[in-house]
């Protein structure tokens, strides 16, 4: 699963612009929905500087239980 990082403030103006909630967005980015809203997101956000981020295997989030 990749996540599209963003410049600081990117979230809220790509929600203002597009008339979503910044929980819609964060959740677009962030690979959680995978609706046509949330693929409308990803584009505005790779088009507007935003990259993609695949987080390596067996990161801290995978061993918080251990």
């Amino acid at each position: 699963m990749s996540k599209i990082i963003l410049p600081h403030g990117h979230i809220k103006r790509i929600a203002k612009e597009l008339g979503y909630s910044e929980r819609t967005v964060r959740n677009a980015l962030n690979e959680i929905t995978s609706s046509s809203v949330a693929k409308l997101i990803r584009a505005k956000a790779l088009q507007d500087g935003g990259y993609e981020y695949e987080g390596k295997k067996g990161s801290s989030s995978d061993n918080k239980n251990k």
